[in-house]
């Protein structure tokens, strides 16, 4: 059986190391806060008409809600088996919620004269670090091609749209 606690305790007591480590974490939540992620959740009011509500984080995240919002409506359209669809009472929301703090640092430097010692330490760091936040609901009013009202929107050409970019 190897010992790994001596390991540990000589890469806790080297300034290099610790250092590192709290640089890695700090990347890790700036990176968090930039990527972000969108989750839809959809409720049914109808055989044809879903609520979508749609949120999103980070700087790629939350600008990406909207466009997201659209393509889940238009791929449930097709799964639903209609062609056309509305959007309806549709709400935007933006805003930014902290998502951890950046790495506490210290520096102390000493200078002795003779018998006095005088010191200074100075402290870094800390700041808080915030993640983009947006919020979308809109209704979902699915129609088939016999029905549909002449402004509503073809599902399959607005997802041909936005994979095309």
């Amino acid at each position: 059986m190897v010992d790994h606690t001596s390991q540990i305790r000589s890469v806790g007591n080297t300034g290099t190391r610790s250092n590192d480590m709290k640089t890695q974490l700090a990347a890790w939540a700036a990176m968090l806060a930039v990527a972000g992620c969108v989750q839809t959740q959809e409720m049914p009011l109808a055989a044809n008409v879903y609520r979508l509500e749609s949120s999103g984080s980070g700087l790629i995240g939350a600008s990406r809600v909207p466009t997201a919002t659209l393509q889940r409506a238009a791929e449930l359209t097709i799964s639903k088996g209609y062609t056309h669809f509305l959007l309806t009472d549709a709400g935007m929301q933006s805003g930014a919620r902290q998502i951890g703090n950046t790495p506490i640092y210290g520096s102390t430097t000493a200078n002795v004269y003779g018998s006095t010692g005088f010191a200074n330490t100075t402290i870094f760091g800390g700041q808080p670090i915030y993640a983009r936040t947006a919020r979308a609901g809109v209704t979902v009013v699915m129609y088939g091609v016999d029905d549909r009202p002449e402004n509503a929107l073809d599902a399959a050409q607005v997802i041909a749209d936005l994979k095309n970019g």
